[in-house]
């Protein structure tokens, strides 16, 4: 029950897009022609790519994203313990700020071809039983 004066519970702006997305998902036709909904092309695995190997590949990228930012914050910590700023750990920090940003991407990548891959074993599965 929800009272008259009380402002509803903020939601989390990732909770909204994926409403959004879920709600875009559900109201498209299916396509006459190939039997599935248009925003269904973007997770239909490829049989010509072995999402193995891809999904190895961004998570190599994600490992370097979080060695990057691990070695950042070691630095910085470094820095904080001493008082010389002309030092080579403070030279290499201000090299490192930021190079984990570059390997961010990743992230997504890596969720997106996981989600992919098990579409893919899934249908390798159907073509095995068949």
């Amino acid at each position: 029950i929800q009272r008259v004066n009380q402002k509803p519970k903020p939601r989390h702006r990732l909770v909204i897009i994926g409403d959004i997305l879920l709600r875009i998902y559900n109201s498209q036709e299916m396509d006459d022609k190939n039997g599935f909904r248009p925003i269904e092309w973007f997770f239909r695995p490829n049989p010509d790519i072995d999402y193995n190997v891809v999904s190895l590949m961004y998570a190599a990228g994600l490992f370097l994203c979080g060695l990057f930012y691990t070695i950042e914050i070691f630095l910085a910590r470094a820095i904080l313990a001493s008082e010389d700023k002309e030092s080579m750990v403070h030279e290499l920090h201000e090299s490192l700020t930021g190079v984990h940003l570059i390997f961010l991407p990743f992230v997504p990548c890596l969720l997106w071809c996981l989600i992919v891959r098990n579409e893919a074993k899934k249908s390798d599965t159907l073509k095995k039983k068949s």
